[in-house]
């Protein structure tokens, strides 16, 4: 049902909920952006897009209802390209981009690429963009070499990329083995704001010298990943408190990748997460207290057993039979159900880092930058991403409310600690 030649796919273990899980004001988005040299040419990314798609089966697809679950099929039509409008992640409708699971525009030197995470995490996200602007440099006359970093259109696809690496690393274990209690979580903190009902959201971008940053890393003996999330719940924790105290944890919702801890080159969606971040009796009164507090539990969820503890209770609840012949209207009101009744955060706000971007050498000359941007929701007000690109850090901010306190305080800690920030943002106000 997976393998390469056949016309559907099942959904992976993580997909399967996200259909159930949007509403019209929340919906699973993440953006990509590749910053060009030079201005884009519409008629040639078409081209490089039309060419890299068949390249990638498991993004050549629409979705589509079954009896008991959603699963994507073979979309034969052509993808849509078009200048981007300014609205950051507008939801996707079936009507648009003729029903792909992802949008494809451009603005001036950007190619922007919108993902509904139903199709891939960052990493499978970070495969497909790169492919296509290789093409799109190959289509402008540039002679590239891949150096076995980038997809390219003459290599064959594999099964190992569309695999569902949730079910080859799952251990089929019986469900009062598996600690469902660690998986749930409690209830965090909520980051307060005045809410915006626009379709587009806010952002405010930063960028900074990456051994600056490794710097500051360093001297908090922590990784950028943990310096980064305990800097923002710091920044969450000080300009909040005015409003009211804080008395829930603060908690970031980071993504860990799985493919380096299951040997993995899937390019659909294969991480888990961890809700890392200051708790009941944690200090809160230096940065250090909060990157301790972050450091401490991102180690623990980065545990072998605890990540086979969650791989096992994921699949576990989808595989079950009261779960998985449970007609797909019906699976609809009770996840729906659930979502409604819990309504509570399980984390403060997420932080995505996809990592290093590492291009062949020959594109580098044609590609200023490339970062992402993480979806935003009336629970979850405020998000983050981090890349890394040719020794620059991106940072960038994404949010619904329009308050801006976090973000400032964020960047003006880096200034002091030395960093060199340049900020730019798409100038969202009050309206």
């Amino acid at each position: 049902m997976d393998t390469i030649g056949n016309k559907w796919y099942a959904l992976d273990n993580t997909a399967k909920l996200y259909p159930m899980m949007m509403t019209n004001r929340s919906q699973n988005l993440y953006r990509q952006t590749i910053e060009l040299t030079q201005n884009v040419r519409p008629d040639v990314l078409n081209a490089a897009l039309k060419d890299v798609l068949p390249r990638f089966p498991s993004f050549n697809v629409k979705l589509k209802k079954g009896l008991f679950w959603c699963y994507f099929e073979e979309n034969h039509a052509d993808p849509v390209i078009r200048e981007d409008n300014g609205v950051v992640m507008k939801r996707l409708t079936d009507t648009d981009n003729h029903r792909f699971m992802f949008r494809v525009t451009y603005y001036n030197k950007l190619i922007i690429i919108e993902y509904f995470h139903i199709l891939c995490d960052g990493k499978g996200a970070t495969q497909f963009g790169l492919a296509v602007a290789y093409r799109y440099l190959q289509l402008c006359g540039y002679e590239l070499q891949s150096e076995g970093k980038v997809i390219t259109i003459d290599s064959i696809p594999t099964a190992a990329e569309t695999e569902d690496s949730f079910l080859t690393a799952y251990q089929n274990k019986k469900l009062k083995d598996i600690d469902i209690k660690s998986i749930r979580g409690e209830t965090a903190y909520a980051i307060q704001g005045t809410y915006s009902n626009r379709p587009s959201m806010g952002t405010i971008y930063g960028v900074m010298p990456l051994e600056q940053m490794k710097q500051v890393a360093a001297k908090y003996e922590c990784t950028l990943t943990v310096l980064v999330a305990a800097l923002a719940l710091q920044a969450v924790f000080v300009t909040n408190m005015h409003q009211r105290p804080i008395k829930k944890p603060l908690l970031a919702f980071i993504p860990i990748d799985l493919r380096k801890f299951y040997n993995s080159t899937t390019l659909r969606n294969f991480v888990m997460y961890s809700r890392a971040g200051v708790k009941k009796g944690d200090k809160t009164d230096t940065l250090e207290d909060f990157i301790a507090a972050v450091k401490r539990d991102l180690e623990r969820d980065m545990q072998p057993e605890q990540l086979e503890n969650k791989i096992n209770g994921a699949v576990k609840l989808q595989t079950m039979g009261i779960t998985k012949f449970m007609p797909l209207p019906l699976k609809y009101v009770v996840y729906r159900g659930f979502k409604q009744m819990l309504g509570k955060n399980k984390h403060t706000l997420p932080l995505s880092n996809v990592g290093i971007i590492d291009l062949p050498a020959g594109m580098k000359p044609y590609i200023n930058n490339v970062y992402y941007t993480v979806n935003c929701s009336p629970l979850l007000p405020l998000g983050m991403s981090m890349t890394s690109y040719d020794g620059k850090l991106n940072v960038c901010f994404s949010r619904k409310i329009y308050e801006t306190e976090i973000e400032k305080f964020f960047f003006r800690t880096l200034s002091e600690l030395g960093v060199d920030v340049w900020v730019s943002s798409n100038m969202w106000e009050y309206q």
